[in-house]
């Protein structure tokens, strides 16, 4: 559903990432964009697979549906 997908923050979201010696939780500031690499069913509360600045992070589903907007493409794919 939002796989392949990129999304604009609008307020600061909790996330996690691999560290050395196990996981972190960090906070990803309002107005970054994440990029949705793997995401469950809309009704899983679960976390989603994600992109941001190029580091692989984990992101709550709730953050992408409620805190943040689609970013659209300006290309429409017709030359």
């Amino acid at each position: 559903m939002l796989a392949g997908k990129s999304f604009h923050l609008k307020s600061d979201v909790l996330a996690i990432q691999q560290a050395e010696g196990g996981k972190r939780a960090f906070t990803i500031p309002s107005g970054s964009v994440i990029h949705i690499t793997r995401y469950p069913c809309s009704t899983d509360d679960r976390m989603a697979d994600g992109l941001w600045e190029g580091r692989p992070v984990l992101i709550l589903n709730w953050d992408i549906l409620y805190r943040a907007e689609e970013v659209k493409s300006e290309w429409s794919g017709r030359i």
